[in-house]
């Protein structure tokens, strides 16, 4: 399984269903028709959805899109892991 996120530092026209701007999307990638991977599949949407409430609290999704690739991932892994140990 991949997973992938893709941000944009203007809003992306994708027809939200609370009509907000979209300005991040992610994407799971797995095998077609791969009931091993199930249990894999909700691991990660779990992590995306913990990550994107974080994210909402905490930063602005259009600033951190305007931001370096590498500057994203770090700012991305700090937030995943201090909600990680929160969770813990």
């Amino acid at each position: 399984m991949d997973s992938w996120l893709f941000l944009s530092p203007e809003p992306i026209d994708w027809g939200s269903l609370d009509d907000l701007p979209i300005f991040a999307l992610v994407a799971h990638v797995s095998p077609i028709n791969s009931h091993d991977q199930r249990g894999k599949m909700h691991v990660a949407w779990e992590d995306a959805w913990k990550l994107l409430r974080i994210v909402a609290e905490t930063d602005s999704w259009p600033r951190l899109a305007r931001r370096g690739p590498l500057d994203v991932i770090r700012r991305l892994n700090g937030l995943y892991d201090r909600g990680r140990g929160a969770d813990a």
